[in-house]
């Protein structure tokens, strides 16, 4: 399984990658027990990026993921962005059909809920066990 280093909407495509390069390589926080923590990764050390897409659009009332921005569908956005700074992507659906609508790169892997109707935790969980490399960015 992989490690999760950062979990986030990333469904807008709002963060730089810059930003995520920078998480995506290392950590460093404070704990409860007042002492620091400091890690990383090999700057070599390969990432899988996910991407959660199993929503309901409740709130929205039709597919965010489909919704565009910058004359680009979100999901391709986000897509496009992760392809920069990790070697593979996931992609998590709620169930089959709803890839098929979906705008993605070529090669991209497509895996639904392990989980059905868990909400986030279950996509981010579904696509951590799909993912190929031992470091994972969701």
């Amino acid at each position: 399984m992989s490690v999760a280093l950062a979990a986030g909407m990333l469904l807008g495509g709002f963060a730089s990658s810059a930003l995520l390069q920078g998480t995506a390589r290392g950590y460093d926080f404070w704990g409860k027990d007042g002492l620091r923590y400091t890690g990383g990764m090999d700057a070599d050390a390969a990432v899988t990026g996910v991407v959660l897409a199993g929503g309901k659009s409740r709130r929205l009332g039709r597919a965010k993921a489909l919704e565009h921005v910058g004359g680009q569908a979100l999901i391709a956005r986000v897509c496009q962005r992760l392809s920069q700074v990790c070697d593979g992507l996931v992609v998590v659906v709620a169930a089959d059909t709803d890839a098929a609508a979906l705008p993605l790169p070529i090669g991209t892997q497509v895996v639904t809920d392990l989980y059905p109707d868990s909400g986030s935790l279950g996509g981010i969980y579904s696509g951590l066990e799909a993912a190929g490399h031992p470091w994972a960015l969701a």
